[in-house]
């Protein structure tokens, strides 16, 4: 996964405060950051020495979990105690539907993704000195996440209105204890 698909998480936290995806909060998976994928594609496209249908697989500097994820980029935003919760399917599709612009299918793609890599039917390639990237979560975090974040207008009232409920349906259906 991408660290700049964590921008999109802006929103869920401003409004309801908590970061949340449909991945299990310990299950951990690779992460990289947009300029090392940019950076590998360069050296390609420098030297043109590949022919026909090339993958590199690459990995990020290490895999996180969700709740590592969240305790970063919370720690970055100057709330440590930002809160992980494994949204539920509609929950998560509406969010992606209303607030992140995708269609219902890519949200119903995205959510099939979330589920691949909870039950780790979705795996990385081994971790190797070729597929190892430089960027960190954290640096991430620090130059790009929280900017952002700050940069975000406040919630709305009514987004506002939208997230007390979220969080009342969130800790009456028991998703609000996780991490």
């Amino acid at each position: 996964m991408v660290h700049g698909n964590f921008l999109w998480n802006i929103g869920l936290i401003k409004a309801v405060g908590v970061n949340g995806l449909a991945i299990d909060p310990d299950v951990s998976f690779p992460l990289i950051a947009t300029p090392d994928i940019a950076a590998a594609a360069a050296e390609y496209l420098e030297t043109l020495a590949f022919s026909g249908h090339r993958v590199r697989y690459l990995n990020g500097t290490r895999d996180y979990t969700m709740a590592e994820v969240t305790r970063v980029l919370g720690t970055s935003i100057d709330r440590p105690d930002l809160k992980y919760v494994r949204l539920p399917d509609p929950v998560m599709r509406k969010g992606l539907i209303g607030s992140g612009g995708l269609s219902a299918n890519a949200a119903d793609l995205a959510i099939e993704i979330n589920h691949a890599i909870s039950t780790r039917r979705l795996r990385a390639e081994p971790r190797s000195a070729l597929n190892t990237t430089a960027t960190t979560l954290e640096e991430f975090a620090r130059t790009t996440f929280a900017p952002a974040y700050h940069a975000a207008p406040p919630a709305t009232l009514p987004a506002r209105l939208g997230g007390v409920a979220l969080r009342l349906y969130l800790a009456a259906s028991g998703h609000l204890s996780t991490r």
